[in-house]
């Protein structure tokens, strides 16, 4: 068995787990994964979501930081590091965010919704509604 044909059997196995909620193995799968293949956009987005998933927002948030430095059109990423910035309360964080993820795709509703919620958390109630009309 080639490298390849193992990361895809590793990927797929992170991806079973994260479909039956079992995200510390899906973690393990996605970081054997990246072993073989470091730069793995889609490995990376996944081992994000089952970092967060397991409540580990900061170590989820620094795998999306660490696709955008490898894909800075990745819209899963950025809608992970702009919902980790939420949680973790830097708003200022999720403003530039969601901003940079529009700018990309400007119809995707999560990150207007995102954008509306930190806007009106740094007191921009005009600017949120505007954001939260856009998202319908």
């Amino acid at each position: 068995m080639t490298d390849q044909d193992r990361a895809r059997e590793l990927f797929f196995g992170g991806l079973a787990c994260l479909e039956n909620r079992d995200f510390r193995n899906a973690e393990t799968a996605f970081l054997e994964t990246l072993k073989l293949a470091p730069r793995s956009v889609p490995t990376l987005n996944n081992l994000a979501i089952a970092q967060y998933e397991q409540g580990r927002v900061a170590d989820a948030a620094a795998t999306a930081t660490r696709v955008l430095e490898i894909d800075q059109r990745s819209i899963d990423a950025y809608l992970m590091l702009s919902s980790c910035q939420k949680e973790q309360q830097r708003y200022d964080d999720v403003i530039k965010s969601c901003q940079a993820l529009i700018a990309i795709e400007p119809t995707i509703a999560e990150a207007h919704c995102n954008l509306g919620y930190a806007l009106n958390k740094a007191e921009r109630y005009q600017d949120a509604i505007a954001s939260f009309d856009r998202a319908i």
